[in-house]
């Protein structure tokens, strides 16, 4: 089961980009190649399936120092640049010692640029000093891109 992480996209978009799209296509008709997972875009993008493999585009920021330092933290930066996802695939050997996904889910993530710049897995722990509605607005920001593709994507099929 071979696994390709990619630096790639546009920063800022959520959507990924024709680039994105076509690159994910070739390395998916790879037969080495089972699973994508993308990063440089500081936003979380969509996940896709293609015959039994798997491209998860973007997985936003798990650390988010971009710019500035703790004195002066990313002031203009959009709120979608502080989401990201741990985002977990399972993996299930087949009966001719392959190997396919059969499962998949995520935690989203945000990060505490204001303060510790700590990464706060949203609904595991979330801190006491967090607005409630600012954990609220990431998770539904990253279900947006991520939840219709996750939700249609049928691992039992081969």
């Amino acid at each position: 089961f071979v696994v390709v992480s990619v630096h790639w996209g546009e920063e800022y978009r959520s959507d990924p980009t024709d680039r994105q799209r076509s690159a994910a296509e070739r390395l998916l008709a790879a037969s080495e190649v089972d699973l994508v997972l993308g990063h440089h875009a500081h936003v979380v993008q969509s996940v896709m399936r293609r015959d039994g493999d798997a491209v998860a585009f973007g997985l936003g920021n798990l650390l988010t120092n971009q710019p500035g330092d703790a004195a002066n933290p990313c002031r203009s930066c959009p709120p979608e640049t502080q989401d990201g996802l741990i985002i977990w695939f399972q993996v299930t050997e087949t009966a001719d010692g392959g190997a396919r996904i059969t499962d998949a889910g995520y935690v989203p993530t945000w990060v505490d640029r204001a303060t510790t710049r700590e990464v706060v897995p949203i609904g595991i722990d979330d801190p006491d000093q967090v607005e409630p509605a600012a954990l609220a607005d990431s998770a539904a920001r990253t279900a947006t891109v991520v939840e219709p593709v996750l939700r249609r994507l049928d691992f039992t099929a081969g």
